[in-house]
C-alpha cells in the first residue's frame, strides 16, 4: 500500500508531514473531491474543509474525522501518545540519571530518601524535576 511505503520512508504524517504526503492525499481527493462539486487540488480541500465546517460540533462527524486521521497517519492514537510518552520519559530520565551517576561533574543533583525508591532530581539547568520512582522513570520538569 502506498501510504505504507510512504511512511516507511518519510514516517507518519503526525511526525513528518511532507509534500510526498500531501501529494498521495491528492491522489484519492482528486478523484473524489469533484463528485461532490469541488475543484481537485488543494483549493477544493479548503473549499471541501470550509463546506463540512459547520459539522465540526457533530459527535458523528468529529469520530468520523477522528477516525480518519488516525487511518491516514496524521494522529497519534491515545496508545501510541502514551508508548511515546513513555519512550521520551524513560529516555529523559536516563539523560537526568546519567550526569548524576558520574557525581564527580555535579551536572546533576540527585536527592534519595532512604525509606523508599524514589528520588528528587534536579536537571543541570537547574530544574526541579518532580518524584519519580525509579522502576518507573516518571517525572516532570518544572
Amino acid at each position: 500500500d502506498k501510504l505504507d511505503e510512504l511512511e516507511a520512508r518519510l514516517g507518519r504524517a503526525c511526525d513528518n508531514y511532507t509534500k510526498e504526503h500531501t501529494d498521495l492525499f491528492l491522489t484519492v481527493q482528486d478523484v473524489v473531491l469533484p463528485k461532490y462539486g469541488f475543484v481537485p487540488g488543494t483549493r477544493g480541500v479548503v473549499q471541501m474543509l470550509h463546506a463540512v465546517a459547520q459539522f465540526n460540533e457533530d459527535d458523528q462527524f468529529q469520530r468520523n474525522r477522528a477516525t480518519l486521521n488516525e487511518l491516514l497517519g496524521l494522529v497519534r492514537t491515545p496508545e501510541e501518545d502514551q508508548a511515546r510518552i513513555a519512550a521520551l520519559t524513560s529516555h529523559l530520565a536516563a539523560e537526568a540519571l546519567a550526569p548524576a551517576a558520574a557525581s564527580a561533574i555535579g551536572s546533576a543533583t540527585i536527592a534519595a530518601s532512604s525509606s523508599s525508591a524514589s528520588a528528587a532530581v534536579q536537571c543541570p539547568r537547574g530544574h526541579s524535576l518532580g518524584q519519580f520512582t525509579t522502576d518507573h522513570s516518571r517525572y516532570t520538569c518544572d
